[in-house]
């Protein structure tokens, strides 16, 4: 494999050839009238394209006895990257039934070229060879196999066309039991998380309902001792001022009458009194009523 830098102009001298057959023939051929290469490294983004159509040449140049092709690939203005490099040869044939009565035939085929970041190998023209599908000159796709090293019956090469279909049909319905399996526990996964948000709200409607039952019994308990305190305050005040009216009748006691005396001939009361402060000041028999009569002065 030759190396060519990525970012230096390159020529290609490209011929076509064709796989012999069972009747021998087979070898280089002519270059197609309408023709495009397309050349590209694999990962790469871009590619360039050249095109014979007929004698219009788009960055080609088709050699004089037209069994060659120079294609001119300006890499220095249209990078394609590091890599292998790459060409479809794509051939237009004229059959009715296709789009513009144009059949399409794609050739993938590997240059020998690797672009790289290093100096080139020698001269920038290197010569190159594409091989052209078998079954545009006649031969079955089982016929191009084995011209490409496939051993086997065609019930192999068969086989071994399907196996890629099979293979896919088998992986997809893996993944299709595993999305439905992974749906299954997704939503087994909701509904618990659907279950656990019904209890949630289920015991903040229980939370506040117990919280406004302690407001309420709170309440009461507050209002309770707002009453207990005012019936207490009630009876210290009356149970206080029956207190003190029981002092001040024992004080007017103390300091008044102990004893009354009554003359029997005179009528004359003399009141005995407690103390020197005595609110007593005189006293006697009613002559009218019969009443006995004491004055005090509590001034």
């Amino acid at each position: 494999m030759k190396r060519q830098h990525f970012r230096s102009d390159l020529t290609l001298r490209v011929t076509i050839t064709r796989p012999a057959n069972s009747d021998g023939g087979g070898g280089q051929v002519a270059i197609p009238d309408h023709v495009r290469l397309e050349y590209f490294v694999p990962d790469g983004r871009t590619a360039i394209i050249a095109e014979r159509n007929g004698k219009d040449m788009t960055l080609c140049k088709l050699a004089e006895d037209g069994m060659s092709l120079e294609v001119f690939l300006p890499l220095s203005r249209k990078t394609l990257g590091t890599g292998n490099l790459m060409v479809v040869i794509t051939e237009f044939s004229p059959l009715a039934g296709f789009p513009d009565n144009v059949k399409e035939i794609h050739n993938p085929s590997e240059t020998g070229i690797q672009l790289w970041k290093g100096a080139s190998d020698g001269d920038s023209t290197i010569a190159t060879e594409a091989e052209l599908v078998a079954w545009r000159y006649g031969y079955s796709a089982y016929e191009l196999a084995k011209f490409h090293g496939f051993e086997g019956t065609e019930a192999d090469f068969i086989e071994w066309l399907r196996k890629p279909a099979v293979d896919a049909s088998n992986e997809a319905a893996t993944a299709e039991a595993a999305r439905k399996l992974a749906e299954s526990n997704r939503a087994l996964a909701e509904q618990v998380r659907a279950n656990a948000e019904s209890s949630r709200v289920a015991a903040e409607k229980s939370r506040v309902s117990a919280e406004s039952s302690r407001k309420d019994a709170e309440s009461a308990r507050v209002n309770a001792e707002a009453g207990r305190v005012t019936e207490f305050g009630k009876l210290k005040k009356e149970s206080e001022t029956a207190t003190k009216n029981a002092q001040d009748a024992a004080d007017i006691a103390a300091v008044n009458i102990l004893a009354i005396d009554v003359n029997a001939e005179s009528g004359v009361i003399t009141a005995y009194t407690g103390g020197e402060n005595t609110a007593f000041t005189s006293g006697g028999v009613n002559q009218e009523t019969g009443n006995i009569e004491l004055n005090f002065n509590y001034n």
